[in-house]
Parts: C-alpha cells; sequence; structure tokens
C-alpha cells in the first residue's frame, strides 16, 4: 500500500490482518475534518458496512490497534481518539 501511515507499519500491528488495517486507516481518513453530527452519521454507516462484510475486531485487537494509532498520533489526534474510545464498546 502507497503511502502507508507509521501505524499500520508498527509492530504491535504486525499480527493484524490487512484488510482490517485496511478498513482502519480508512475509517481514520474518513473522519478527518467531519464535525460531531457528521462523524457520528459517518461511523454509523462505516460499523454498517464492516457488519455487513463481517468484519471485527477482537478486544485484544483492538486495544493493539489503538495502543499503534496512539503512538504516532499528534495532540489533537490524540483528543480525538480520547473522545471516540468513551463512546466505545470495548474499554
Amino acid at each position: 500500500m502507497e503511502n502507508r501511515p507509521e501505524w499500520m507499519s508498527d509492530s504491535e500491528a504486525a499480527g493484524i490482518e490487512e484488510y482490517k488495517l485496511r478498513f482502519l486507516n480508512e475509517l481514520a481518513e474518513g473522519c478527518r475534518g467531519k464535525n460531531r453530527k457528521e462523524l457520528m452519521a459517518f461511523l454509523a454507516a462505516r460499523m454498517k458496512q464492516a457488519k455487513n462484510e463481517g468484519i471485527t475486531f477482537s478486544s485484544s485487537e483492538a486495544g493493539i490497534l489503538i495502543q499503534a494509532i496512539r503512538q504516532h498520533s499528534s495532540p489533537d489526534e490524540l483528543n480525538q481518539i480520547d473522545e471516540l474510545m468513551k463512546k466505545a464498546p470495548f474499554h
């Protein structure tokens, strides 16, 4: 994949299937620049797509991915991650 984000090459994410990494990267890219209302609509649509395509993340995978993404995020991105995690079905 061209212009692969650093977090996708993080050693912590090495054991996670490529299609899951791509899905998560597309999700992150699609969230940029959206206000709260747009973000919620976008996330709902992507979660429906994930369900339809059978894309799921175990709690372990989610934790690994979040940690890898956090290590390569700006302070503003970290704040957004923290806000999303407050609403996440896993903690």
